[in-house]
């Protein structure tokens, strides 16, 4: 038996935390929020999807300079926020269950969509793949597990004669939500 239907509900995320923690010179924390419109049991509309970024650098380029006497400045653009829009598919539901009696509702999605990549110098038209895992503890209340890969080209300036140069990104961000459904399934 299917413990939640989704058909024309509202999925809330106004809690959303993750990151991008595989770069090599920048880690990047992230929050925000986004609201879905299920308008069946297994496709959504994602009308919003906001993620607000904070920047952190990491040691590998003081490491370098510091053991080759280089002088190595990368210029990473700082992503300030990520705007986008999208879909979703749920191809299934499930359960989990541990060796007690607690049973674990699960539905894998995958998701595209696109938007806006905002740094501090420019903003990109950003595409996403996503796939992700959405547990229900009740039927108004759920937790998402998620994995974008924001996909960008960034426009990388020299600061020695200010020339451009196209350059691909991947920003492949990890993040945790807690949604909340409306209106309450009818029983």
């Amino acid at each position: 038996r299917k413990f939640t239907r989704k058909e024309w509900r509202h999925e809330i995320t106004p809690i959303n935390f993750g990151g991008i923690p595989f770069g090599t010179v920048r880690r990047t924390l992230t929050s925000g929020g986004s609201y879905s419109l299920h308008l069946k049991d297994w496709f959504a509309l994602e009308p919003i999807n906001f993620n607000f970024s904070q920047n952190f650098f990491t040691s590998f380029t003081d490491d370098i300079n510091n053991a080759s006497g280089t002088k190595l400045r990368p210029d990473p653009q700082r992503i300030l926020y990520f705007l986008t829009t999208g879909v979703q598919f749920t191809p299934i539901y499930g359960k989990m269950s541990t060796l007690s009696n607690w049973l674990a509702y699960v539905e894998p999605y995958v998701g595209l969509g696109f938007g806006l990549a905002k740094t501090e110098t420019d903003n990109y038209f950003t595409f996403y793949p996503a796939v992700g895992m959405r547990v229900f503890f009740r039927e108004w209340f759920s937790m998402k597990v998620e994995l974008r890969d924001y996909m960008y080209t960034e426009q990388t300036i020299n600061p020695k004669d200010q020339s451009r140069t196209p350059t691909f990104r991947n920003n492949y961000a990890v993040g945790i939500s807690l949604s909340f459904w409306l209106p309450k399934m009818p029983g």
